[in-house]
């Protein structure tokens, strides 16, 4: 089923940092049409094991809260049905991060992840911002005045990607925009250098 959205933000909780050895724990994501949310995805994903105390404490997901979750298969398929075939992927330092998780859990479960398009909110600010020190959600959104929602839950990481990202394509859009009036006024200049040449 071809995607229904111009892009999807999508964040996911994890138990670790490792996507060979660590699992995933939740999924969310954000699907966006004409640059606003047209729907949203989250579900909690059961785990095998407990939950690590480190890990906890960063996303704020406890054994309790994933009694009754979904496997991972189960949560995939949801995931992936929402987002559709060939979706525009978006989100913070996903390149790195949250595809080789999705990507693994899918292959480990015997599922098929395609990823052609990829907007990465961390690469794009890396182009933007490249002096900035940091370039963390949490330094992102100090920089670009953005309130800080329930940080470290995948839907509330969502919200803020995509403002995040709103912020990002607004620069861009303002940066195109003064090198075409830049290149209007260079092409009437020229056309008036032309003009006298003729004139003469």
């Amino acid at each position: 089923m071809e995607s229904k959205y111009d892009y999807v933000v999508f964040d996911i909780e994890t138990t670790g940092l490792h996507p060979d050895s660590d699992q995933i724990c939740e999924i969310a994501a954000i699907g966006v049409k004409d640059g606003l949310p047209q729907g949203t995805f989250s579900t909690l994903v059961a785990i095998e094991g407990a939950m690590p105390e480190a890990a906890g404490r960063v996303n704020g997901i406890t054994d309790d809260m994933l009694k009754g979750a979904p496997a991972i298969g189960d949560a995939l398929d949801a995931f992936l049905d929402f987002i559709g075939d060939d979706a525009v992927l978006a989100g913070h330092n996903i390149v790195s991060f949250d595809i080789p998780f999705v990507a693994n859990a899918a292959a480990k479960s015997g599922r098929v992840f395609i990823y052609p398009y990829v907007i990465d909110t961390l690469e794009a600010a890396r182009e933007l911002w490249p002096d900035l020190p940091g370039r963390s959600m949490d330094s992102l959104r100090g920089i670009l005045g953005i309130e800080r929602t329930d940080a470290h839950r995948a839907l509330a990481d969502c919200y803020d990607e995509l403002a995040v990202l709103n912020a990002e394509l607004s620069v861009i859009m303002q940066s195109y925009a003064r090198k075409m009036d830049y290149c209007r006024g260079e092409l009437l200049r020229i056309a008036g250098e032309i003009a006298e040449e003729i004139g003469e």
